[in-house]
């Protein structure tokens, strides 16, 4: 029992500890983030701290609407059940992209576009064949 209670006090000590770094580096931060202001106003905040911010991406996400999605479905001779499962979303998710009740966004857009304007190269990456099935 008395080892339970020091492995307890121990955790609690430990864990006041980490506490206390965290709560240390978090007044540190906020520190320098009113020092960097002062000197500098919002300008010098963004300006110090511009390499966090992502880049600028050379290239944009290309529009797809839902008839893009249907296309691109359709072109691969899919089901959306099967199309869901290749993109790794919902299939729900695929139904309302081909309704026109949400677009794709992020990586599934740009995946649909390559799917749509390359078809046949798609087709033999996902092993499906070189006839679609429609």
């Amino acid at each position: 029992m008395a080892a339970n209670l020091k492995v307890k006090a121990t955790r609690t000590a430990e864990r006041r500890a980490f506490a206390e770094k965290i709560g240390a580096e978090f007044i540190a931060g906020l520190d320098e983030m009113l020092t960097t202001t002062k000197s500098g106003g919002i300008k010098g905040l963004k300006a110090k701290h511009a390499s966090r911010v992502a880049a600028t991406l050379p290239y944009t996400l290309p529009d797809i609407a839902a008839a893009d999605v249907t296309a691109a479905r359709t072109a691969l001779g899919l089901d959306p059940e099967v199309f869901a499962l290749i993109l790794g979303v919902p299939v729900q998710t695929v139904r309302h992209w081909e309704s026109g009740a949400k677009l794709p966004t992020g990586s599934a857009r740009r995946l649909i576009a390559e799917i749509r304007d390359t078809p046949e190269y798609w087709r033999k990456r996902f092993h499906l064949g070189s006839a679609a099935a429609g």
